[in-house]
């Protein structure tokens, strides 16, 4: 079991020394759900099958493409899997309101980026949305809705 204490960077935050360290090393994965990452204490196996604990004190948030271990011939990385969520595009201050209030009511956490709100996928909010006639899109990515502590509805 491998023990791991500290992230060493972000992949995602290396342009150009990205694509060298995956062209030579080994690259394995640690697959976790958004609400997975603030954990202090995360079990895992990583994609290769390698049995890994991530410890970290208080207040540490993993990233998707923080890069957990690395050494001359590999590199172990964190994903985030991507899940289903609805993006939400208001055209006005009124739709605005209305989306945040009937998704507030709901209590899901929402990411807040100018006129568009992205949540997880639900299908009550799916429908108020439709009624409402906002104009919203249905994908899958990885969002870490907890990075956004200041955007979360509900309790916390």
């Amino acid at each position: 079991m491998l023990v791991i204490n500290s992230v060493r960077g972000n992949i995602n935050r290396l342009p150009g020394k990205a694509e060298r360290l995956l062209m030579h090393k080994n690259l394995d994965r640690v697959l976790l759900y958004w609400d997975e990452l603030g954990n202090r204490v995360i079990r895992k196996m990583t994609s290769s099958g390698i049995a890994v604990v991530i410890a970290f004190g208080r207040g540490t948030r993993l990233k998707d493409g923080d890069i957990l271990l690395e050494d001359e011939k590999s590199l172990l990385i964190v994903r985030v899997i991507p899940e289903e969520v609805l993006e939400i595009t208001t055209s006005s201050l009124y739709e605005m309101g209305a989306a945040c209030y009937h998704l507030g009511s709901r209590e899901l956490r929402a990411i807040i980026e100018g006129s568009k709100i992205t949540i997880p996928y639900n299908r009550d909010a799916e429908l108020a949305l439709q009624r409402l006639g906002i104009k919203f899109r249905r994908e899958s990515r990885g969002v870490d809705f907890g990075a956004w502590e200041a955007c979360w509805t509900g309790n916390n």
